[in-house]
């Protein structure tokens, strides 16, 4: 038997087809919904529901919001657990409500990911699955389940914004659907940005009016984050949330308005804008272009990001989908495709790309093979030359990411082809990127003249930079106000901010912009380099103006918003 399983940051539910309709299955417990939470201790585990009950008792050992941690080296509690493996208790345990319920053996699993998951990131969530003992041959992206759950409640057609906003990460799509066809035409994202930082933020404002409350024990502070929870998901509905905690016979009064919330959530407010303008950017679209927005996820109830959507994108937000099961029903609909059902057989799910996926050349410039949202799946090749004379081996370092300077970007692999000795640029190799429709890819690299390939299917083992992209945006908007830093230096921090910030036609123009700059920096005195360093800032100059701006209102800044 085949399910699909919507694994979430904070709570994963699984599913089936039951006699021609999307069924989702209950746990143990009789709930549709299972937390995401493990607790482990001496190889005594226990998932979801049992979990709770241990949270209290022994807080050090009982895990939530690992799903952040896929493709890292994070270890979990005594017994020292990565992602991988919670994760896989996580499928195992829906695995095993599955088959209670059907009285039928389970050999196969559809799993969700967040639609920015790294390769990485997308190898471990299936190697959580194939742990399980079961197969897995299809991944498929959140936006996209949600997007087919939305065509199948409403059977509307037209351009549709899918905003993703879960525990732990948010994902925005763009998706053009029409006749039976549901196309991803974009889509952009932050794995470290969701609910979660708004439970952080409303944890802020108690510890400022009780900042005591900072050296509670782990298994008080547990209490104490229930009851943070319960205050956000209060303020939903109410202009104020209010509630109470007793620590060693003290009892402490909490309280947060909803004015206070949003200004204390500017900084997640504007992460937000910039993923959506990058998605709409990457679609070649302006906001008012949009038909409609569909909400999915937990934090999405929230009448803040609500608010905040219905102003950034000047429509209303109609909550058409349960954004606490769109995507399960949509991985419901996705079983219905691949078992060939009538009704949804002739429905064709397009994808994309979420990185663009390349090579190092000489002086750290990046050469991108396959760009980010490129419709899977896809195979594309490209030819290298040797820069030396009577070069032995090529390196072929490979990186994913949108930065011109390569070693900004994430090293997935890397590897020395051997080549025939001649005179620089008459020897060289080809590279085939393949791209399945899973969001996995394989290498192949084959040398002209001499016999010798390599083929590579990315492995997990990979590590994930903890803040992935914003650390890096982080670090090059940290270099850039630097006032001892030299003029080349900054051009360089310059050229990694905008690889991240323009749109995805302009960043051929921004690559060869830097590729031109290395090509002529040779051998320059500092008088000329430095004419050459203006020179180029002044093309960078006009790449960032000409830069299109896809929201109806400018500069979103008035005097009345309360956003500002």
């Amino acid at each position: 038997m085949r399910v699909a399983i919507d694994l979430g940051t904070t709570n994963s539910l699984v599913t089936m087809r039951n006699n021609g309709k999307t069924e989702i299955i209950p746990n143990q417990f009789g709930k549709l919904v299972t937390p995401s939470v493990v607790y482990s201790r001496k190889n005594k585990v226990y998932v979801g529901e049992l979990a709770h009950q241990h949270e209290l008792e022994d807080p050090a050992n009982t895990f939530r919001v690992f799903k952040r941690s896929m493709g890292k080296s994070d270890e979990f509690g005594s017994d020292k657990l990565n992602a991988i493996d919670l994760s896989s208790l996580i499928i195992k345990q829906l695995i095993n409500d599955a088959e209670s319920y059907t009285g039928e053996v389970v050999d196969e699993v559809v799993v969700s990911v967040p639609a920015y998951f790294t390769d990485s990131q997308r190898q471990a969530t299936r190697q959580s699955a194939l742990r399980c003992g079961v197969e897995c041959n299809r991944i498929i992206n959140e936006p996209s389940a949600a997007a087919l759950a939305y065509y199948a409640e409403t059977k509307q057609e037209g351009m549709v914004l899918v905003f993703d906003f879960g525990g732990g990460t948010l994902d925005v799509t763009v998706v053009d659907i029409f006749d039976n066809i549901v196309d991803i035409v974009s889509i952009s994202g932050d794995n470290n940005l969701g609910g979660h930082d708004i439970d952080l933020i409303i944890n802020d404002a108690v510890l400022e009016q009780h900042p005591e409350l900072s050296k509670i024990s782990l298994e008080q502070r547990k209490v104490l984050d229930k009851k943070l929870e319960d205050m956000k998901i209060s303020l939903s509905e109410n202009e104020e949330a209010k509630n109470s905690i007793n620590i060693d016979g003290q009892e402490y009064e909490l309280s947060i308005t909803q004015k206070d919330l949003i200004n204390r959530s500017h900084s997640i407010l504007l992460k937000i804008r910039g993923v959506v303008s990058r998605a709409l950017t990457d679609a070649g679209i302006k906001s008012s272009d949009i038909d409609d927005v569909v909400c999915v996820g937990g934090s999405c109830k929230s009448i803040i990001i609500q608010e905040y959507l219905r102003e950034l994108m000047k429509q209303n937000i109609n909550i058409k989908v349960n954004p606490d099961e769109a995507i399960v029903v949509g991985l419901g609909m996705m079983l219905a495709i691949m078992d060939r059902e009538i009704e949804y057989k002739d429905i064709v799910l397009t994808d994309v790309c979420p990185f663009s996926l390349g090579v190092q050349m000489i002086n750290d410039v990046y050469s991108p093979i396959i760009r980010r949202n490129t419709t899977l799946p896809t195979s594309k090749t490209n030819y290298y030359v040797t820069v030396g004379d009577n070069q032995m081996y090529i390196n072929f370092s490979v990186y994913q990411g949108e930065s011109v300077m390569a070693s900004v970007n994430k090293l997935l692999m890397s590897t020395d082809i051997k080549v025939n000795r001649k005179p620089k640029g008459e020897a060289g190799a080809y590279v085939t990127f393949s791209y399945d429709i899973n969001g996995i890819l394989k290498v192949e690299i084959k040398g002209d003249d001499v016999k010798q390939e390599y083929q590579n299917e990315i492995l997990t083992n990979t590590l994930i930079p903890k803040k992935e992209i914003e650390k890096a945006q982080a670090l090059i908007r940290n270099l850039d106000v630097q006032k001892s830093m030299g003029r080349e230096e900054l051009l360089n921090a310059r050229f990694g901010r905008l690889s991240y910030e323009i749109s995805a036609s302009q960043s051929q123009q921004l690559q060869a912009l830097y590729l031109n700059y290395q090509e002529e920096k040779q051998n320059l005195s500092k008088g000329e380099m430095i004419l050459l360093i203006n020179k180029v800032n002044s093309s960078l100059d006009y790449l960032e103006k000409t830069a299109d701006n896809p929201f109806d209102n400018p500069k979103f800044e008035s005097s009345n918003n309360k956003y500002n």
